[in-house]
């Protein structure tokens, strides 16, 4: 039988020197709590206990996640979406070598919560693989069963158990937090510009006045433009030479949440803030300062596009080698675009904050081929200059022939008067009953060639402007504006 195993830790800090093996109780934790707190044992043990059951553990078959929450099942557990991707979409693929058992420290190693149940179903019910804690007193282990009303209602009160312990953890560490507050201590990270004993660093606070200086000031320059400003002149962002995980250091560059955590940051002004609680603290900037800053600030915001749910719609401004990177936003989230490189050497524009974040940052997944992208815009705005240059012309000569364009008004007028005064003519000669005489005939004769000259103006006087514009069929001949 093969076997695999899954292994999950939380983030644990580790004592230092003598008492490393010890809480901050100073109480020697159980061999349970090392196994819960270390990836490593938990795989070494259920290797053990795969080779006891006369079982096969593939290395192929082992997970994990570390310094990861159990209350969580989507991309920020990778370990855990690898393994769920195997069991419901690769594993019904496979011919031999298929998982048939999980090892499970217990099951609040797979997770915590309501949410467990549906995924120990899909694995244990949609994915035919069995699930086995190997931990405890046991010697064959304890199997997850799901199926009867029985087991669904131990499952249940197992995760309601798991969910509850959450909520106190949370209660116990919120309290902890917010009384270790109100005794002073900084909680968490110190604000930049102090110390974690709330003392002035100078250097920090030189450049947190900067950027209020630039915010307050006429030119008013966005986060973007700061954080620019700042990174060309190489000034070490917040957390700068941070070490993470996997020996990692942040490169502290300023961006666009570091410069607005400055801004927006109170203990700017001597007041320091927790869950609506407040204590003072040494003060880096006037209040003038801060009030004009943030003037500034709601004065852009007014002026910035917005999504109906009050989303940033304009995509971040600055130089790109890509054609359109500084230009795009993210459907999704309204984020910026960059180009993604692929395998095959073609880059795509894809969201910056799923490429980040994963799933938690948006869900958007798809990615725009660049060479297609570029090469339509760049037509449609070759397009765009060309019908520009053709309105512009037409714009003229519609305005010049507007001018030239005869008022018909005065025509029909002088057409009126002139029939009006030959039908007076021939009245009047019907009256006397005598024929025209040749001076009379001459000028009527006249009088209605002028008619049909009025006539001919005034015809072309009533003719749409449309008309004197359309565009011939093709196979005819084009007719002259």
């Amino acid at each position: 039988m093969t076997a695999g195993v899954y292994a999950r830790i939380t983030n644990v800090k580790k004592g230092k020197g003598k008492d490393k093996d010890k809480d901050k109780g100073g109480r020697k934790p159980t061999e349970s709590e090392l196994i819960e707190s270390n990836v490593r044992l938990q795989i070494d043990g259920a290797r053990e206990f795969a080779t006891r059951q006369g079982w096969r553990l593939e290395d192929k078959y082992t997970w994990s996640d570390d310094a990861r929450s159990g209350e969580v099942f989507d991309d920020r557990r990778p370990g855990f979406q690898s393994m769920i991707r195997y069991v419901l979409d690769e594993r019904p693929k496979q011919t031999h070598g298929k998982l048939d058992v999980l090892l499970l420290f217990d099951e609040d190693r797979f997770g915590r919560g309501a949410d467990r149940s549906y995924w120990l179903r899909q694995v244990t019910k949609r994915g035919g693989v069995r699930i086995v804690c190997w931990g405890g007193a046991r010697e064959h282990g304890r199997e997850v069963r799901l199926g009867s009303a029985m087991d669904d209602f131990v499952e249940s009160a197992s995760a309601f158990r798991s969910g509850a312990e959450i909520e106190m953890i949370s209660k116990r560490v919120t309290a902890k937090l917010d009384a270790k507050f109100d005794k002073g201590e900084v909680v968490g990270r110190p604000p930049y510009g102090f110390d974690k004993n709330m003392e002035i660093i100078e250097r920090e606070a030189k450049v947190v006045r900067r950027i209020f200086a630039m915010k307050a000031s006429d030119e008013n320059p966005g986060y973007w433009v700061t954080a620019a400003r700042l990174n060309a002149d190489k000034v070490p962002a917040p957390r700068a030479g941070k070490v993470y995980k996997l020996g990692r250091v942040s490169r502290g560059i300023w961006g666009q949440s570091s410069v607005r955590g400055v801004l927006f940051n109170r203990a700017a002004v001597g007041v320091q803030e927790r869950k609506g609680k407040t204590r003072p603290c040494p003060r880096l900037i006037k209040d003038d300062l801060w009030k004009r800053a943030h003037a500034n600030i709601k004065a852009s915001a007014g002026r910035t596009l917005r999504s109906k749910d009050g989303r940033r719609l304009v995509a971040k401004a600055g130089p790109s080698p890509w054609l359109l990177a500084p230009l795009l936003m993210c459907a999704k989230c309204g984020g910026s675009m960059f180009a993604w490189p692929s395998t095959s050497g073609k880059r795509y524009y894809r969201c910056t904050n799923y490429h980040l974040h994963g799933r938690a940052g948006c869900t958007n997944t798809r990615g725009l081929p660049m060479e297609l992208a570029d090469r339509e815009v760049t037509k449609a705005y070759d397009e765009a200059l060309v019908y520009q240059a053709f309105a512009d012309v037409f714009r003229r000569r519609l305005d010049a022939v507007k001018d030239a364009r005869i008022d018909p008004a005065p025509i029909r007028q002088e057409i009126r008067e002139l029939e009006n005064k030959i039908t007076g003519w021939v009245e009047a000669i019907g009256d006397r009953k005598t024929a025209l005489t040749s001076d009379l005939e001459k000028r009527a004769a006249d009088t209605k060639a002028h008619i049909e000259h009025l006539q001919g103006q005034l015809l072309a006087a009533e003719v749409p402007l449309a008309k004197k514009f359309d565009v011939p069929r093709r196979g005819r001949r084009s007719a002259t504006c």
